[in-house]
């Protein structure tokens, strides 16, 4: 959905929980979206990327570069359920969120954080110390 008009920014990762949660209702397979944004957190676009099953979910790392550019993001933010309850991303999760991280730095997009959504609780890998390395490249080893 185009949102041309939105004045809507995203600042932190409760902004983009907060407006992408609603959408994950009652919704029984993962579903992975994604907001795009300008270089002040305005939203320009709101779209569902990808469905997977109960468990497991493909991140379409084609489609996520081709409407960020249709659009002139230089952000992007992408969220995706875990409908059993689970907030740990799975490896696949892990891995596609290091390839698109990426493949937007090579094209001036970053990715400004990737949200696991399950009930009314959230994680986001950008703010998870477990996770974080993602975006930066250094895995933490936390003892």
């Amino acid at each position: 959905e185009l949102e041309s008009n939105s004045q809507t920014k995203l600042i932190t990762t409760t902004d983009i929980c907060n407006y992408m949660k609603y959408r994950f209702i009652g919704i029984k397979e993962e579903v992975l979206y994604a907001v795009y944004m300008d270089n002040t957190c305005k939203v320009l676009r709101c779209e569902e990327i990808s469905q997977g099953n109960v468990s497991s979910l493909t991140i379409n790392v084609r489609k996520l570069t081709e409407i960020a550019l249709s659009c002139n993001a230089t952000t992007v933010a992408i969220a995706h359920n875990h409908p059993g309850g689970a907030l740990h991303p799975s490896a696949e999760d892990l891995q596609a969120t290091i390839h698109l991280v990426e493949t937007f730095k090579n094209l001036g997009i970053q990715l400004s954080d990737h949200v696991i959504i399950s009930g009314s609780n959230y994680l986001s890998l950008r703010q998870s110390e477990e996770y974080c390395y993602v975006f930066d490249g250094e895995k933490k080893f936390i003892f």
